[in-house]
């Protein structure tokens, strides 16, 4: 049987799982042998019996499909840096990536000692052990001055063909291979340090005085050091990441797959964000939860009749602590967990100056780069008493085990909406005050109208046009025979007052705002909006060269995989060129034309969903 090869860049993909669903697509394909795609290279090679079908099929049977197309990309020349990996052939970075990992696995004696050794003394980078270059797996490689270490025990010892081949192939890409001995490295570890310090002090000299000589077949046996391709001095980062959310972890694995040394501080919430801790999967688990309920006690066809409902409160929320903590770990922890490059510190950091970071106000962390990604935070408006009762937000009230015996929900947006329905549906006596005068007032009124009907069908008590101006805690103000309940007293649209009482809890729904006042921004003189948010443009750009912001904290919308895009988006600006500077948007300017067709939800019963 005659074979032939394709090799194919496709676009469209999102994941992993696309590339398996291309994989079997094309193994139903006639006379397709072999098909193996790449979703982090953007790549397919597929082997196929010519005689039964062509290239041209195989490409339009990707580009049939409604998300991906396929187009030739023929195999780069060797070397050729890519936005996926910035040494490694991404048409073969995926089957070498594997490889290196399970070379990692079983280290030397030592190429273990060099690793501490070279970590140790902090030489201006971070180690990366088997790192790709082109097709092939170096032992350590300083990026910067295309310096390459080789420790005894790899292909030159035994096949010397093959290893001069190599060797001649790096020298023509401008690295110069230096050699180590095993008995070099542990006999004397003291003498390896110090040649390699003089290695790369010469081979940075070179560098900047650009007489490298690329062509010679440069080989001496010596010893070596990776790292980062910026070569930082001193220990430093190449890029610190300050959050620990959607968008920080997407910063992260892009960092990663580029080999840079990053470090995330996280603090407030743990590491995954709003979204997994405290936002959408706790509230959409309890919004089925309640949906569950409800339909157990209510039927829209005369000849069905519910039996009711037992609800165990305490249980369920104990089901959704169980589920916030798998898919933190799942999606989030569990992502990074085996990254050579990513150093994640909980704590709060704060900046010193432009290039120092200071976290929980005692040790200090320097990196060429920064992306901001802390997220938001419920918006506490500043109203008398408040801070004198005990008010609840939904980080604390979704971890509330014991069901309160009524809510006030403070604001009708779309999570006081959500928080609502939800909590009614589990049992809970649930009343809403809102100082304007309908409901998801962010929508059209025919919208606010159809759910209102539905909240107060529900026995939600709804009250429009109210202004809260004090809270009082009835038992601390003198009220005779008072308990723990709370006085909120509102402002009518008459100017005249009113007293709402609360014998339960009082949750604050009115918005959010950006986790950027302890930052120590005004340290380093980064551009805020006016509502607080950090100023980006498309290539999420501050308007400091080497300081990029993603997420909730930036003046983009606030979702979680606008998010995610924007911490990807920031690593590529900040360390590759694959954005076009001619589409680039002024600073703080609006970007919604960047943000034109994205999807959202607001999960109250009726939905409400949207594009735009």
């Amino acid at each position: 049987m005659n074979k032939e090869t394709i090799k194919l860049g496709i676009n469209g993909m999102t994941c992993d799982h696309c590339a398996t669903g291309i994989e079997k697509l094309l193994a139903k394909t006639e006379g397709v042998t072999e098909a193996k795609v790449s979703y982090p290279n953007a790549s397919c090679e597929c082997s196929f019996d010519p005689s039964k079908t062509s290239k041209e099929e195989i490409v339009n049977t990707i580009n049939e499909t409604k998300n991906y197309k396929a187009h030739h990309q023929p195999l780069p020349e060797v070397g050729e840096k890519s936005h996926h990996y910035r040494t490694a052939n991404p048409m073969t970075y995926g089957p070498m990536k594997e490889k290196a990992k399970e070379m990692k696995k079983k280290p030397t004696q030592a190429e273990s000692v060099a690793w501490e050794l070279l970590r140790g003394n902090q030489l201006g980078f971070h180690i990366r052990r088997q790192h790709i270059i082109g097709d092939y797996i170096v032992d350590f490689v300083h990026l910067k001055t295309k310096t390459i270490i080789e420790i005894d025990g790899k292909i030159h010892d035994f096949q010397p063909e093959q290893d001069q081949q190599r060797t001649v192939w790096f020298n023509v890409q401008g690295f110069v291979v230096f050699r180590f001995s095993n008995e070099n490295i542990i006999g004397d570890p003291d003498g390896f340090i110090k040649e390699i310090k003089s290695i790369l002090s010469q081979r940075e000299h070179e560098s900047e005085n650009s007489n490298v000589n690329k062509s010679i077949n440069h080989t001496e046996d010596l010893g070596g050091a990776i790292s980062s391709p910026l070569g930082r001095s001193g220990g430093a980062f190449d890029l610190i990441i300050i959050g620990g959310g959607s968008a920080a972890f997407s910063a992260a694995i892009k960092a990663e797959s580029l080999g840079l040394s990053t470090l995330m501080v996280n603090g407030g919430l743990d590491f995954g964000g709003t979204c997994v801790n405290v936002g959408c999967v706790p509230s959409k688990n309890l919004i089925r939860a309640g949906e569950a309920a409800y339909h157990a006690t209510h039927s829209n066809f005369a000849g069905i009749k519910p039996k009711g409902v037992d609800i165990d409160f305490t249980q369920v929320i104990k089901d959704k602590k169980k589920l916030v903590a798998t898919l933190q770990e799942k999606k989030y922890m569990d992502v990074v967990s085996d990254f050579e490059n990513l150093k994640m510190l909980t704590g709060w950091a704060e900046f010193k100056d432009n290039k120092t970071i200071v976290v929980d106000g005692k040790t200090e962390y320097s990196a060429l780069k920064f992306i901001i990604a802390t997220g938001a935070t419920t918006n506490i408006p500043n109203i008398e008493g408040l801070n004198g009762i005990d008010y609840l937000t939904n980080t604390s009230l979704f971890d509330l085990e014991e069901k309160p015996e009524s809510l006030t929900i403070m604001g009708a947006g779309y999570i006081g909406l959500e928080i609502a329905m939800a909590y009614n549906r589990l049992g809970v006596k649930v009343r809403i005050i809102e100082f304007t005068d309908r409901v998801l007032r962010t929508q059209t009124p025919d919208i606010s109208k159809a759910l209102e009907t539905q909240i107060r069908k529900e026995g939600i008590e709804i009250l429009p046009n109210l202004r809260a101006v004090k809270f009082e805690n009835a038992a601390l103000s003198g009220v005779e025979g008072a308990g723990n309940e709370t006085i909120i007293h509102c402002k009518c649209p008459d100017g005249s007052f009113t007293k709402i009482t609360e014998k339960g809890k009082v949750v604050i729904a009115t918005g959010t705002k950006p986790n950027t006042d302890k930052l120590g921004l005004e340290n380093i003189g980064l551009s805020l909006t006016k509502s607080g948010h950090i100023a980006v443009n498309e290539k999420m750009e501050t308007n400091l060269p080497h300081i990029f912001a993603a997420g909730d904290c930036a003046n983009t919308p606030a979702f979680v995989y606008t998010a995610a895009y924007e911490g990807k988006t920031a690593v590529e600006s900040a360390f590759t060129s694959v954005n076009d500077q001619d589409k680039v948007l002024p600073l703080g300017e609006d970007l919604g034309g960047a943000y034109s067709s994205l999807p959202w939800v607001v999960f109250t019963d009726p939905q409400v969903a949207g594009a735009g």
